[in-house]
């Protein structure tokens, strides 16, 4: 090769892994989704001593993660169509700003009702995130066309990242002195420290303002290569074949590849078997995203609140590490075979982690930990399936179709994690055969602090009902990880013929 095509590949390659660090900063932001098992506790604490309504419970913050799934749902395809429009820079830059609008405005919402929490920290927050989702890693993977499982996996790394960062400052912010939940009574789960509750609306403040600072420099150093252009701009042009496929062209001397707009993606049977796969990962996702810091203090009630925090935190280095490690398996095995093992496995630690919740709290943390890494996973083998299946051209809006599958997953998560963990939690009363706790400082017993929490099963909620649920999604999952592996290709459906026809009409007639 001669020098100077040596010299220029040497610079794209530093460009490119510019690009990789300004998403992976971008990301960070966006992935304090993962935040929620940390934070509702505290959030559902501040509304039901201080906010409204008065009917709130604990297990309603399932969702806040189920509003932010379905604002990314509903905006992601939508990103992918800006970032053709006005590029990954300015597409990302108004999706970060969004979500810390959210935030920022949640300082205000969280003190009037729980309706306008779950729109601003919730739906909005989803929007922000699924409009500047996709653009990094698409910009990064244009530098990187024979690695995009890699790629994608290092961007939505700092997604899976974000935890790892803001988990701490969340918990170091507003629980700086490792106060307990009250672990019996009426009180049961909620914090009752007024100097922590206090701290509880400026921390949207404080977050929100991280978010920018990381989002303004991140964006700066996300970019297209130079020579980049579209080769589709949203109507049939020359070159298309008889089914209205087109030609890629990555920049000026590329190989042509054959692409799959989101019309005709709809169209194939691998589409909509990568959107139930998603859909039901994301309906586990949903529920053991927002509840797992819950479960443990439900069966470890004497495991101090930061050792809760720092698990979360581990936990979402294993959620970034299997975005990479998972989208890296992908690339040297295949990305079908990929999915088939991590379905698999999955669904073998969701419907394990009822047998190990009394095995203490180091083996607990463990399955917190590889459930998490297979959580990542999802974000890195799909969109790689969707790129492998349809191409890249059309990648960001076709991920945004096949995304709508955890708007689904948000609401249906959301709807069945509220019903199955209202099953799971029994009542608990100050007076089980013992005195009554002395008042409080809210009246309802002594500050957990100084309170001895109960151990025994009676003082336990059952969550076996609602995990074997989630476990079966991740087993249906698994199946249908099967039947794509050994499909043949992404074949259109029986009605091709009608689409190709409509697509492929006379030069120069006009519609």
């Amino acid at each position: 090769m001669a020098p100077a095509a040596t010299a220029m590949n040497e610079v794209l390659v530093w460009r490119g892994a510019l690009v990789i660090v300004g998403g992976i900063l971008v990301h960070l932001t966006l992935g304090t989704l993962y935040c929620a098992g940390n934070l509702n506790p505290y959030v559902a604490s501040y509304i039901h001593f201080r906010g409204a309504p008065a009917s709130f419970k604990l297990t309603d913050m399932t969702w806040t993660s189920s509003a932010g799934i379905v604002g990314q749902g509903c905006s992601m395809y939508f990103g992918g169509v800006l970032e053709r429009r006005i590029g990954p820079r300015f597409t990302t830059l108004l999706g970060g700003l969004t979500l810390s609008v959210g935030v920022a405005l949640s300082y205000f919402s969280i003190k009037e009702y729980w309706g306008g929490f779950l729109l601003t920290y919730g739906f909005v927050f989803g929007v922000g995130m699924g409009l500047g989702y996709t653009s990094p890693f698409v910009a990064a993977g244009r530098f990187f066309p024979t690695k995009t499982g890699l790629v994608n996996g290092l961007v939505v790394a700092g997604f899976g990242c974000g935890a790892f960062v803001f988990d701490q400052v969340q918990t170091k912010y507003i629980n700086p002195h490792g106060d307990k939940p009250a672990c019996q009574g009426p009180n049961k789960g909620y914090f009752t420290e007024d100097s922590l509750l206090d701290r509880v609306p400026s921390v949207f403040l404080v977050l929100a303002g991280c978010y920018v600072a990381m989002q303004l420099l991140g964006c700066a150093l996300i970019r297209n290569p130079s020579g980049f252009v579209h080769a589709r701009v949203g109507k049939k042009l020359a070159g298309d074949d008889e089914e209205g496929r087109v030609p890629l062209v990555d920049a000026p001397g590329a190989p042509a590849k054959i692409q799959r707009p989101p019309r005709q993606a709809a169209q194939t049977a691998d589409f909509w078997l990568i959107w139930a796969m998603f859909g039901l990962n994301g309906l586990a996702t949903v529920f053991f995203s927002s509840l797992w810091k819950a479960m443990g203090e439900n069966y470890l009630p004497s495991v101090p609140d930061a050792s809760w925090a720092a698990a979360g935190s581990v936990a979402s280095l294993f959620n970034a590490s299997g975005r990479i490690v998972w989208g890296g398996i992908a690339d040297t095995v295949g990305v079908k075979k990929s999915i088939v093992a991590h379905c698999t496995l999955s669904c073998i630690l969701f419907f394990t982690l009822y047998l190990i919740r009394d095995a203490g709290y180091p083996v607990f943390f463990t399955w917190i930990c590889a459930l998490f890494f297979c959580i990542g996973g999802n974000f890195s083998l799909f969109p790689t399936a969707t790129a492998h299946a349809f191409g890249k051209e059309s990648f960001g809006a076709n991920y945004g179709c096949i995304f709508t599958s955890q708007a689904v997953a948000g609401v249906v998560g959301g709807l069945l994690s509220s019903d199955l963990v209202r099953r799971a939690v029994v009542p608990h009363h100050a007076t089980n055969g013992t005195t009554a706790a002395p008042a409080g400082p809210h009246g309802f017993g002594v500050p957990p602090s100084a309170a001895p929490c109960p151990t025994g099963a009676e003082h336990r909620d059952d969550y076996l009902p609602a995990l074997m649920t989630v476990g079966a999604c991740t087993a249906l999952a698994m199946v249908l990880s099967v039947v794509f592996l050994f499909r043949g290709g992404s074949t259109m459906l029986p009605f091709e013929p009608l689409a190709a026809r409509r697509l492929a009409k006379p030069a120069g007639r006009v519609n």
